[in-house]
């Protein structure tokens, strides 16, 4: 078996990512070697929806493929971001209250 390689700090986001969506749940950690190191941790699969691996988006957010859901931290201060993003590059106008 080939494993990716895939940098430690995209690794973490992920698996954090998969822990706030309910894909994973941490079981346990377990310190460093005489206290050398980082501490690892054991993921278990909680929430197994299909053989597609759920995928992180530019947006903070993970897409399940097996049941086309999506699962995002902060879906209003996603929807604000986008308009104003939208609004800066003048695809939007600003409507005034």
């Amino acid at each position: 078996m080939q494993l990716a390689d895939v940098e430690y700090a995209n690794t973490t986001i992920y698996i954090s990512l998969l822990l706030k969506s309910g894909h994973v749940r941490k079981i346990r950690a377990i310190p460093p070697e005489n206290g050398i190191g980082k501490a690892r941790s054991v993921f278990r699969l909680v929430r197994n929806t299909g053989p597609l691996p759920p995928v992180q988006s530019h947006i903070i957010m993970v897409y399940d493929p097996n049941r086309d859901e999506y699962w995002m931290q902060d879906p209003d201060g996603i929807r604000k971001q986008i308009r104003s993003d939208l609004v800066r590059k003048g695809l939007l106008k600003e409507v005034l209250k």
